[in-house]
C-alpha cells in the first residue's frame, strides 16, 4: 500500500523503474553486512508493516529484507545514490572505484540499484527515493502529517552517512518517523561516527521509550551479541534499538 501511495504522491503515477537499464546489473550485488538470521528473529518478534532503509547502495540489503519477509512487506529505500565520504576520499582505491562506478565523473550507483531490483523482481515491493536520509525521513513525516500517506514505518534501517553528528541527526529524524512499537537498527557499529552517535542518541532516550523486554529477549537468543547502555543490542556490525 505505501508504495502505491508514494507513487501517486511523489512520482505522479510514474515509477523510477521506468528508466531502468538492465545492462547496469551489478556483478558485486548484493554487498551488505545485514545478517538474515538476525532479520528472521526481528521479523518474528515484530512483524514489519513497511520498512524504510536509509542508505541502500546497489540494493543488497533491500533484497535480504525482502527475502526474509517472504516478499510480503514494502521497502522504501532513501539514498542519494552518490556514495559516502570514504568512497570519494578513496576513489583511486579498487573497492571504492567499483562502488562508485564512475562514468564521466558521475556515480552509477542508482542505475545499478534499479537494474538489480528489476533483475530480482523487487520493483513492486522496493521503491527508491533519491535524496539524503534526512530529507527523505522528513518527507515521510510530512506526507503522513498531511494525510498523503496512511502510515509510518515500524522498521527503519540506518546505513547512510556514517559521519559524526550527521548520523546522530539521522537517528533523531528516524525515531520521530518510526511508529510504536518499532525497530530502529543499522550497520557499521564499529565505525567511529556511527558508534559515537548511536550511543549519544541512545543516551537521549527515556527508559520508558525502550522495549526492555524485547531487548532482553534478543540478548538471550543471540549469545554472541551484547547489550550496551541498557538500550542497544549489538551483534557483529549490526545494532538494534526497540521502540516501545
Amino acid at each position: 500500500m505505501i508504495i502505491q501511495e508514494l507513487l501517486n504522491t511523489i512520482y505522479i503515477n510514474g515509477s523510477p523503474y521506468d528508466s531502468a537499464d538492465l545492462s547496469y546489473a551489478d556483478k558485486r550485488y548484493p554487498h551488505t553486512n545485514l545478517m538474515p538470521h538476525l532479520l528472521d528473529k526481528l521479523f518474528e518478534w515484530v512483524e514489519p508493516t513497511y520498512i524504510v532503509e536509509c542508505g541502500s547502495m546497489t540494493g543488497g540489503s533491500a533484497k535480504i529484507m525482502a527475502d526474509c519477509s517472504n516478499r510480503k512487506t514494502d521497502i522504501i529505500c532513501i539514498d542519494p545514490f552518490t556514495g559516502d565520504t570514504s568512497m570519494w576520499a578513496r576513489a583511486d582505491h579498487t573497492d571504492s572505484h567499483l562502488f562508485l562506478g564512475l562514468e564521466k565523473g558521475v556515480p552509477t550507483i542508482y542505475k545499478r540499484f534499479l537494474a538489480n531490483c528489476m533483475n530480482d523482481n523487487l520493483d513492486t515491493i522496493v521503491l527508491p527515493i533519491n535524496c539524503t536520509a534526512n530529507v527523505g525521513l522528513k518527507l515521510i513525516h510530512r506526507l503522513k502529517t498531511e494525510n498523503k500517506i496512511s502510515s509510518l514505518p515500524n522498521y527503519i534501517y540506518v546505513d547512510s552517512s556514517h559521519q559524526l553528528d550527521e548520523t546522530y541527526l539521522e537517528l533523531k529524524n528516524s525515531w520521530k518517523v518510526l511508529s510504536s512499537p518499532g525497530v530502529l537498527f543499522g550497520d557499521d557499529y564499529f565505525m567511529p561516527g556511527v558508534n559515537n552517535d548511536v550511543k549519544k542518541f541512545a543516551s537521549s532516550l527515556r527508559s520508558d521509550e525502550i522495549d526492555h523486554e524485547k531487548l532482553s529477549q534478543i540478548n538471550k537468543h543471540f549469545c554472541d551479541g551484547q547489550v550496551i547502555d541498557n538500550c542497544i543490542f549489538q551483534l557483529d556490525y549490526q545494532w538494534v534499538i526497540f521502540k516501545k
